[in-house]
């Protein structure tokens, strides 16, 4: 049996540019905490993947989660997570962003997604997340997140605790879709976050995010960001993180 104090390895980090060179495993293995978190702060405050990173959180699976500002549209990454209707054929916002940067391509593969309400025409129930190509995105595949609009929702007779459950959906069902295709570095829209969480605090839906994303995370992912776009967003996004023993710059 080999015993691990005896035994060396070659090990080379560009990211950090830094070359370690025959370092003992046990050396490394005391080490590790402080060096990842190197490497995890390394990136705080400057463009990385097309968004800057605000905050991190290191979860058990080994991925971490990065409270990132700027905008999903052109994320280099293998997934976005686009904050779609039930319709899937685009909207306003970042989902019409996304729409035109994704190009016919991506135009076509989401009115290719089955419909599951014919009458309704939509192609995901509120709660639900599908997958298609990315198209002319940066990422190589979009997941459509249908969140709930929670004044309608609430209109409609539904418990607030009821609407938090399709809101949890959204992300856990985007996750899942992620694991299904293999996904290491994700991006996530903020789902239901401005004018859909109506009577809903920032906090209040962002956390529902986070928690979905934590709880959803599995072996092989690597990085989930959840990217806010204004400095509110990214306020909420950090103060979150932080409170579940997060690191910020």
């Amino acid at each position: 049996m080999l015993d691990p104090a005896r035994c060396s390895v070659a090990l080379s980090s560009s990211f950090l540019g830094v070359k370690l060179a025959y370092v003992s495993i046990e050396y490394i293995v005391e080490r590790v905490p402080h060096i990842c978190y190197l490497v995890m702060s390394s990136v705080l405050g400057k463009e990385y993947r097309n968004v800057i990173p605000r905050a991190f959180l290191a979860l058990e699976c080994g991925a971490i989660l990065y409270a990132s500002q700027g905008s999903v549209v052109g994320f280099n990454g293998d997934a976005i997570v686009n904050a779609a209707n039930t319709g899937c054929l685009g909207g306003g916002g970042g989902d019409g962003a996304i729409s035109h940067a994704g190009g016919q391509p991506l135009y076509d593969a989401r009115l290719a997604l089955p419909l599951v309400n014919e009458a309704k025409q939509w192609r995901c129930a509120t709660g639900d997340a599908k997958i298609t190509i990315g198209g002319e995105l940066n990422a190589k595949h979009c997941i459509h997140a249908v969140g709930p609009n929670y004044g309608v929702q609430l209109g409609m007779g539904k418990s607030m605790e009821e609407v938090d459950d399709l809101l949890l959906g959204a992300y856990r069902s985007s996750m899942s879709r992620a694991k299904e295709n293999n996904i290491q570095i994700i991006a996530f829209s903020l789902i239901s976050a401005g004018v859909f969480k109506g009577p809903k605090t920032m906090e209040e839906v962002l956390e529902i995010g986070i928690e979905a994303c934590v709880r959803g995370s599995y072996e092989g992912l690597e990085e989930v960001h959840l990217v806010g776009y204004t400095e509110t967003e990214m306020n909420t996004l950090c103060e979150l993180v932080l409170r579940r023993g997060g690191q910020d710059n």
